[in-house]
């Protein structure tokens, strides 16, 4: 029953809380308000983390179990080398292109654009981003992949493993509802990327760690009063 409660809590109860809580930001005049969703973020992804880990256990969370004949369609463990490389490489060459390229500054600003109401603009919006995005790296890890992945696999229909990768992945990227389409899309692929990680390697820990850099690359963008980093430049 537990199991079915935090499944629900995921799958409806954050999409339900992320609409109300995204409109709020938008719309209140109160200038604590963004600090006290970073609070209320990182209060229940880590209430959450810690319940699913003692429901299913943590060794479940954090590994996973592979048949053999689940198994066959897997890359190797080059390929979680190479992509690892790969993926530092895109997290941090955007930051450089910004700074040189003017078309990449321009597109990369007005990506930003739409998600000003959440991004940290002041030293302490900054130190608090620093929690939600390691606590985001591992609780997200833990709740969507280490859980709901484990949580469909067990499901009375069976969809074996590959569907539970789908289904996590989609349920993560419907969690992002504040991001517009376009970032729920993204966010699901992400998941999908996470997921297959996971499951390679049999391990949440990089999975944890790429997520991690992933959302805290943004402080790397954006100045302490919440121009973006090529803003700096250009007045240099």
């Amino acid at each position: 029953m537990a199991k079915h409660l935090i499944a629900i809590f995921l799958i409806v109860a954050v999409p339900i809380w992320d609409h109300f809580e995204t409109k709020r930001l938008k719309t209140s005049s109160d200038p604590r308000v963004k600090i006290q969703a970073y609070q209320k973020t990182v209060g229940w992804l880590w209430a959450g983390s810690v319940v699913a880990c003692i429901v299913i256990g943590l060794h479940t969370v954090l590994t996973i179990h592979r048949d053999s004949g689940e198994a066959s369609w897997l890359p190797g463990s080059g390929f979680v080398i190479g992509f690892m490389g790969a993926a530092l490489v895109a997290l941090f060459l955007p930051i450089f292109l910004m700074m040189r390229s003017e078309t990449t500054r321009a597109r990369i600003e007005k990506s930003l654009e739409k998600l000003n109401f959440i991004l940290p603009k002041t030293a302490e919006e900054r130190r608090w981003f620093v929690l939600v995005a390691i606590t985001a790296g591992v609780c997200e890890e833990i709740l969507y992949r280490g859980f709901l992945i484990h949580y469909f696999r067990e499901l009375p229909v069976s969809i074996g493993l590959i569907g539970a990768l789908i289904l996590s992945s989609c349920v993560f990227g419907f969690a992002h509802l504040y991001q517009g389409v376009v970032g729920i899309v993204q966010t699901t692929v992400l998941g999908a990327i996470f997921g297959l990680i996971f499951i390679v390697t049999g391990s949440l820990l990089l999975p944890m760690v790429l997520h991690a850099l992933i959302d805290l690359r943004i402080l790397l963008i954006l100045r302490s009063d919440g121009r973006s980093l090529s803003s700096e430049v250009s007045a240099q």
